[in-house]
């Protein structure tokens, strides 16, 4: 499998809901808060530390994990006071910009997972990796959520598998049954059924 593409659903962000007011009176602009978020959201690496004969590497992580976090993010200074982003404005949790709705029979909105396989690899034991991982994930979904199969060609690649191999084995008895009805040579009919070990 490469990747799943999805369709629908909402994506949350964190919102930066500034007070312009607030913004003019500390004479901070919209890109300095900009850039003060970036330089809060970031991992800084820093350099190895050599211990007892091994190398480990130092970094710093500040990942925001909440609307808390980004409260707390200093913008600039006055007279030694920090001005934070909570002093400007607000933070808070919101939808993302979508990019596309998908509908399930009519009934309304899900989310849909497309699974692109690999170029070359097997249909049939991709198909069946995904539905082992559905069912380990499944107990950890939050409550009323569930997946339901929309198109699974593991069903068409059964059934066509067995079309081709009853069609086959049509073919070669009535290919015996030929032969022994109108040139009653019994060998030959032997050595045309043999194959019926292996398709079997």
């Amino acid at each position: 499998m490469a990747e799943i593409a999805t369709v629908g659903g909402f994506v949350q962000q964190y919102q930066i809901n500034v007070d312009p007011d607030r913004l003019r009176a500390y004479g901070i602009s919209i890109a300095k808060v900009a850039e003060a978020v970036r330089a809060t959201n970031q991992e800084t690496a820093a350099r190895l530390l050599e211990f007892g004969g091994a190398e480990y590497m130092i970094r710093g992580q500040g990942y925001v994990r909440s609307t808390a976090d980004l409260e707390e993010t200093v913008l600039a200074s006055k007279n030694g006071t920090p001005i934070r982003i909570k002093d400007v404005g607000q933070v808070v949790l919101g939808p993302d910009i979508r990019r596309g709705t998908s509908d399930l029979d009519g009934r309304g909105e899900v989310v849909s997972g497309i699974v692109i396989m690999r170029q070359g690899s097997n249909a049939l034991d991709v198909t069946s990796h995904v539905k082992a991982r559905l069912k380990e994930i499944a107990p950890g979904m939050p409550a009323g959520v569930r997946v339901v199969p929309i198109y699974d060609r593991s069903d068409l690649i059964q059934r066509a598998i067995t079309n081709s191999r009853r069609t086959l084995i049509e073919v070669m008895v009535t290919v015996v049954v030929v032969i022994l009805v109108f040139l009653w040579h019994f060998p030959s009919a032997v050595v045309l059924s043999s194959p019926f070990q292996w398709l079997c």
